[in-house]
């Protein structure tokens, strides 16, 4: 598969999924004075992703064209470039990991040739991401749990502590009444 099949697709399946498609930014950033390039995908939509209303609305796809500059020693084999584009599916408060996540391998799965053996690679990967999410979700469910019940724990050590003075205060006073 050519990679202008695989953008368009890609593009088309964010589309379907409710996203605006943006077109790609300059490589050379309008106001951005921190870089000479654009070199990563998100950059030029930082004032978003920071809370601006974006014209577009809150769900976004593209592809950014970028030029990598922090490891130009290492261009020329297939792992450092120095120009490519970057596709990518936004949510400006829309959605979050879960269902980007779903949605991006549900685009692996239903819209890439499933024989790549690069593609079935970064399944499994997703795969793993997805069963990190739940664990993590799982984590943050038990510690909620766990706040819940310590509260409830505190509050039967508070009404122990009192009954035990109560007792004690009940002592002493039998103990008067008995010594006089």
């Amino acid at each position: 598969m050519k990679a202008i099949e695989i953008r368009n697709k890609y593009l088309n399946f964010f589309k379907n999924h409710g996203h605006a498609v943006i077109p790609s930014a300059p490589l050379i950033p309008e106001n951005d004075p921190s870089v000479l390039f654009t070199t990563a995908g998100m950059q030029p939509l930082v004032p978003y992703l920071l809370g601006e209303k974006h014209p577009e609305g809150t769900r976004l796809t593209d592809y950014q064209k970028c030029v990598r500059t922090n490891d130009i020693d290492e261009v020329g084999d297939n792992r450092h470039l120095t120009y490519f584009e970057m596709l990518g599916n936004w949510s400006l408060g829309d959605y979050f990991k879960e269902e980007s996540i779903a949605m991006s391998f549900e685009f692996l799965k239903k819209q890439l040739d499933e024989k790549d053996k690069q593609i079935s690679e970064l399944h499994k990967l997703i795969e793993n991401s997805q069963i990190l999410l739940k664990e993590e979700q799982k984590k943050s469910e038990q510690q909620l749990y766990l706040a819940e019940h310590f509260e409830e724990v505190d509050n039967k050590l508070q009404d122990l502590k009192e009954k035990m003075e109560q007792k004690r205060n009940e002592k002493i006073k039998f103990f008067k009444i008995f010594s006089k």
